[in-house]
């Protein structure tokens, strides 16, 4: 307790225990800082922050089943957990302010789990993952939402991994990069700029949920992959490109003057776009060999026509 802590902790071994609790008392220009680095199995690093928040966690390769917490609240925050063995799990938790936050998993290495939650303020959170089923949660915003951002990579040898992020408020975006096989990612974003970026490898499933505000979205995916984007309504767009065979894309709006673009190459590929709203709404569609596309849309008042495109 007071201003300008310190905390630095080794240990080497199975079965070790770190603990860290910080709390700057509201002291003007307090700085908690906490580093923990920590080898061998089955450990479990715990570290609690109050005002000014710094903390670092790293478990080098070959550590497996290693447990890391870190709770931060009020000021500047920021947090770095980097793990590289396998079944290692990470949980960073920050309460309001300046936010950051980044997991790094993986070397690659299986099972693990990685889960930031950032509650009201400058938010951003990085988590990137390289090992088959693991795990990646972002939430931001849970409270007072503001700045927003995330990035969940899961690449290389990340085969039937899930990513998952909700957004709920202010600036938003998104990005999810899945360069593996048999991957799943969801994203909800709720009111304000959103945007949303999708990048999925063979066999994936991608779920994009925008309510309101500009929304955007894209997706790419390659072949036997499933993609679907829900927009409630003001700016809108989506744009899905599926690369491969035996695709399948449905893109739902709701709206005024919005637009959909689905591109399926290759063949025995399928689209469904159902739009609503006031008018002037438009859907392109263009497929090859053995494809199905089955557009919807629906005018509630009189006002200009809409606009569908199929090229087979």
């Amino acid at each position: 307790t007071g201003a300008d802590n310190l905390a630095n902790i080794t240990q080497s071994g199975d079965d070790n225990e770190a603990n860290v609790n910080q709390d700057g008392d509201n002291v003007a220009g307090t700085s908690n800082t906490a580093t923990v680095n920590q080898s061998g199995d089955d450990g479990d690093i715990d570290i609690d922050q109050d005002d000014d928040n710094t903390a670092t966690v790293t478990v080098p390769s070959n550590s497996d089943s290693e447990y890391a917490q870190v709770n931060q609240e009020d000021e500047g925050n920021e947090a770095t957990v980097t793990q590289r063995g396998e079944d290692d799990a990470a949980y960073v938790e920050q309460d309001g302010d300046d936010n950051d936050a980044t997991v790094t998993q993986g070397s690659p290495a299986e099972g693990n789990i990685a889960d930031i939650d950032q509650d009201g303020d400058q938010n951003a959170a990085v988590i990137s993952q390289d090992g088959e089923d693991s795990d990646a949660t972002i939430n931001q915003g849970i409270g007072f939402a503001q700045g927003n951002n995330a990035t969940i990579t899961q690449t290389n040898n990340a085969d039937e991994s899930s990513a998952t992020t909700t957004q709920l408020g202010d600036d938003n975006r998104a990005f999810v990069v899945q360069d593996s096989d048999d991957n799943e990612s969801v994203i909800n974003q709720v009111l304000d700029d959103n945007f949303a970026d999708v990048n999925q490898d063979d066999g994936a499933t991608s779920t994009v949920n925008q309510l309101g505000d500009n929304n955007d979205a894209y997706v790419l995916q390659k072949g036997e992959s499933e993609s679907l984007i829900n927009q409630g309504g003001v700016s809108g767009f989506a744009d899905i490109d599926q690369d491969g065979d035996d695709n399948y894309s449905e893109v739902n709006q709701l709206g005024n003057n919005q637009k959909a673009t689905v591109t399926q190459d290759d063949d025995d590929n399928t689209s469904t776009v159902n739009q609503s709203g006031l008018a002037g709404n438009t859907a392109t569609v263009t497929q090859e060999d053995g494809a199905t596309s089955t557009v919807n849309q629906a005018t509630l008042l009189l006002g200009p026509g809409n606009t569908a495109v199929v090229d087979q």
